[in-house]
């Protein structure tokens, strides 16, 4: 299985593959993405299934390294989640990036939209 990760480097640099949705990491990447321990990390990836936001089977994906030893990748879905659930620089960053990416300034949305259904009443003022 070909996969990418999301890296930090030691200025706080985010580096995130372009164009790839190849994206997977393991628990001991993400502990490194992240700056922390494996209790956290697990607290935090069975919150995540116990709100129903994320299934198991769709964000999962368990990769035999040898016989009798096996890894379980997670994808970037998860790692998503993972960002807002947990408060540490990583996770800020992955956050300011998702941010950044989808047109939030400033805990401002760039971009207003506005989704309006039409009323039944025949003098709406707001249809």
């Amino acid at each position: 299985m070909e996969r990418e990760i999301i890296t930090i480097d030691e200025n706080g640099r985010l580096f995130v593959p372009a164009h790839s949705v190849s994206i997977w990491m393991s628990e001991a990447e993400l502990i490194d993405l992240f700056n922390i321990v494996c209790p956290t990390l697990r607290a935090a990836i069975k919150a995540v299934y116990k709100s129903g936001i994320l299934k198991e089977f769709e964000v999962e994906r368990c990769v035999q390294i040898s016989k009798g030893c096996s890894v379980i990748h997670y994808n970037l879905q998860m790692i998503i989640a993972l960002a807002f659930r947990i408060g540490s620089f990583g996770a800020l960053k992955i956050r300011e990036y998702v941010c950044h990416n989808f047109g939030v300034r400033d805990n401002q949305p760039v971009v207003n939209i506005l989704i309006t259904r039409g009323c039944e009443a025949e003098k709406c003022d707001f249809c």
